[in-house]
């Protein structure tokens, strides 16, 4: 789930609550903190690299990238620091 705020909406058990339209009390909003997603970067290989511009919601200095196969598997070999950066650079 993508960072941002999203809408809690509730449904009775005297309902149904089987398709979407029973979902129609609308009782506060949730705060998914993280980025958004879909950014996409390229870089040149060997050349410094800057990854800016990322949106999100309750981001903060200290926040981590890192360049995996997928997001929890294994990271990139080739790339310093073992592919990772609190900086926004992969040098």
């Amino acid at each position: 789930v993508d960072g941002g705020e999203y809408r809690l909406c509730w449904c009775s058990t005297v309902g149904t609550c089987s398709g979407l339209s029973y979902f129609n009390t609308d009782i506060g909003t949730m705060v998914v903190t993280g980025p958004v997603s879909g950014l996409q970067v390229s870089c040149v290989s060997g050349q410094h690299c800057v990854v800016a511009n990322i949106d999100g919601v309750y981001l903060q200095d200290g926040d981590s990238l890192m360049v995996l196969t997928v997001c929890a598997g294994l990271p990139i070999d080739g790339f310093p620091n073992g592919a990772k950066t609190t900086t926004g650079a992969l040098q």
